[in-house]
């Protein structure tokens, strides 16, 4: 009985992963693309192009509120059932979980204040808004994304360690390029 719990439970977890995965993605490349595509509009005064920005903010608005539940079942999955996959997870990789933390409780007030303030400040301004959001929403995947490269190539997780050296995984570069490039390519869909 026991096997078949621990197999239902890795099942769930799974599931939640790829459905935070899936999310987060298009999180990522519609908010990226939003900022781009809004700024492409004040400099051209298009206000076809700002129509197709304010839809992909919204597209990206309704996809966080489900990655952010799928990423919160997640968090409370792991901790629940792995709590020492967890630890080990939050000790070894603290500074890049750290970095997508910072992004995601930045980018929680700038999504609020960047759809409150389209239309009741400046086009320039408002373009202006959007790097600091976009930045946010990239430091997500600059940090989890580790944790990927960790599980790959899994090289500093024993011994005396220095947590500034999960940075020097060479599986990490590569990883981080393909999310984002996968990410502007799923948000643009």
């Amino acid at each position: 009985m026991s096997s078949y719990l621990a197999l239902l439970s890795f099942a769930v977890l799974g599931f939640a992963l790829e459905m935070h995965l899936v999310f987060v993605n298009v999180i990522i490349g519609a908010t990226v693309l939003t900022v781009i595509t809004r700024y492409l509009a004040y400099l051209r005064r298009d206000p076809g192009l700002e129509s197709v920005a304010r839809d992909m903010f919204r597209l990206m608005v309704v996809t966080e509120l489900f990655g952010g539940v799928w990423g919160t079942i997640l968090t409370v999955f792991m901790a629940g059932l792995f709590p020492s996959m967890t630890a080990i997870f939050t000790k070894v990789y603290f500074y890049p979980i750290a970095i997508a933390l910072v992004g995601i409780l930045l980018s929680i007030p700038l999504i609020a204040i960047y759809w409150h303030l389209w239309g009741r400040v400046s086009p320039r301004t408002h373009s202006l808004i959007g790097v600091p959001l976009a930045i946010s929403v990239l430091l997500v995947p600059v940090g989890f994304r580790y944790l990927f490269a960790g599980l790959d190539y899994p090289q500093y997780v024993t011994g005396d360690l220095n947590p500034l050296t999960v940075f020097s995984n060479p599986v990490y570069p590569p990883l981080i390029a393909h999310t984002l490039i996968g990410a502007m390519d799923i948000g643009a869909s």
